[in-house]
């Protein structure tokens, strides 16, 4: 389905502001979340990681868009605080994998709690359908990424 659909409107307000909310959740719980102790980028880390345990550098760059090399240094310290074990790929020597060790997994899971809240928060007026359906539509969501 890569057709450009001339007949819908898009409101792509609807987008921004709803990626603003993702941003706010780090503000709005800083609180709870600041007693981690942890960077900010840290966090997000542990927070991207426990949906997808094993992503390698590259990856985690992407899609947090930032430099490769500032991801490399994010890593470095988040494995010196016992946050993350780098494991070499056995398919592909050049590709290093990040998995959560157990203290980021616990640290992890308290973001992914807090994350949940804030979200049900955000649907607080939805009915369970409502609900439902909006998790449906995201799960259909496609990555545009860079194309050669």
């Amino acid at each position: 389905m890569n057709r450009v659909r001339d007949a819908v409107e898009l409101d792509t307000k609807a987008f921004i502001m709803f990626s603003d909310l993702i941003k706010q959740f780090y503000e709005v719980k800083s609180e709870k979340l600041g007693g981690l102790d942890l960077k900010l980028s840290h966090l997000k880390i542990l927070h991207l990681l426990s949906d997808h345990n094993g992503m390698n550098q590259q990856e985690i760059a992407v899609i947090s868009a930032s430099k490769r090399s500032t991801i490399s240094e994010t890593i470095s310290e988040m494995e010196r605080d016992n946050l993350v074990v780098r494991v070499g790929n056995e398919k592909d020597r050049r590709v290093v994998n990040i998995f959560l060790t157990e203290k980021g997994r616990e640290l992890a899971d308290r973001i992914q709690r807090e994350f949940r809240s804030y979200c049900m928060g955000c649907m607080e007026d939805f009915s369970d359908a409502e609900m439902l359906l909006f998790q449906q539509l995201l799960g259909r969501f496609q990555f545009q990424g860079k194309k050669s």
